[in-house]
């Protein structure tokens, strides 16, 4: 099936150049001979969703894979001569303690991905566990959450260990050793254009975004009558345009250029932000040397609320 999405693919895109061709997958969920098969077929990075190394935690939160399966998933992707890897890590899951959370730490690096993410534990009310914690219940382990307090001490402690182990923060969220960061997450921060394939996919270019229809059946009705498979299409303004380049530029380490905002969307409309990311540098919360700006190191925690800023 994948050869003939990449067949498809490759009649109407050059794919000949320096492709990123990343797969996620769960552990457990993967075989050497599946790994070795889209290896062959040009799969050059993987992404793996350890989420936790500890097998308590993993099962609070419904994960159907075990911290061993992970490390021997990362095992076969070697054997399969897969170079580039990615490891996903959450802080502040169930029953994660600084010890458990050192440990999965711990055990990532001595894998020696070329990638981590490393996410905070959010809470989703459609879940059963979300719902029980926002409800101030104790079942599901929703007493076992650990508070914010623990999460900012969780991610501080990540930070330094990773960059300590050698890896580069890049982004908030996301860690790299030197020439490994990913490069599809760098145009979604950047503004560049991308094409989205398959149910509930997205797209962006110039000054639009779209989705897909997301029921597979929904999907396939609208091709079969060979029209375009979109859900919704959304045209940004160039005051979304603008919001969407401070909020999500600033989530790289080396933040933006606003001479870029001046030349493309003009002084009048980038005057009102410039003056919001005048006043947070007055606070502390970003720095700013010419036209560059970018977060200060103790914003990270509270990017989201420093993003809020420059949303109306």
């Amino acid at each position: 099936r994948l050869k003939r999405i990449l067949g498809a693919l490759g009649r109407c895109f050059d794919l000949s150049g320096s492709l990123e061709f990343t797969l996620e997958v769960s552990p457990g969920s993967a075989a050497g001979d599946f790994l070795r098969d889209v290896r062959a077929v040009g799969a050059n990075r993987l992404s793996i969703g350890a989420q936790s190394f500890n097998d308590l935690e993993l099962r609070t939160v419904g994960r159907l894979h075990t911290a061993g399966e992970t490390r021997e998933l990362v095992l076969q992707a070697r054997r399969a001569a897969f170079q580039n890897i990615n490891l996903d890590l959450v802080a502040g899951l169930p029953h994660q303690t600084e010890a458990t959370w050192r440990e999965s730490l711990s055990t990532a690096l001595d894998l020696r991905p070329q990638h981590l993410s490393v996410y905070l534990f959010e809470i989703d009310e459609k879940s059963r566990l979300g719902r029980e914690v926002l409800n101030g219940g104790t079942r599901y382990g929703a007493a076992a959450v650990p508070g914010e307090e623990f999460m900012g001490a969780a991610y501080e402690l990540a930070r330094d260990l990773l960059t300590q182990a050698g890896y580069v923060q890049y982004e908030v969220s996301n860690f790299a050793l030197p020439g490994c960061s990913s490069r599809h997450n760098r145009k979604y921060w950047r503004l560049e254009p991308y094409l989205g394939f398959g149910a509930g996919a997205h797209s962006f270019y110039k000054d639009q975004r779209w989705a897909n229809e997301e029921i597979v059946e929904a999907y396939e009705a609208k091709l079969s009558r060979r029209e375009l498979p979109i859900a919704e299409v959304r045209d940004l303004s160039p005051k979304e345009q603008l919001e969407e380049f401070f909020f999500l530029g600033l989530r790289q380490n080396d933040g933006i250029d606003l001479s870029l905002a001046r030349d493309r969307w003009g002084r009048d409309q980038t005057a009102e932000p410039e003056a919001r990311v005048a006043a947070l540098v007055a606070d502390g919360w970003v720095e700013r040397v010419a036209d560059r700006v970018r977060l200060a190191e103790r914003a990270f925690l509270v990017s989201n609320e420093i993003f809020e800023h420059f949303l109306t």
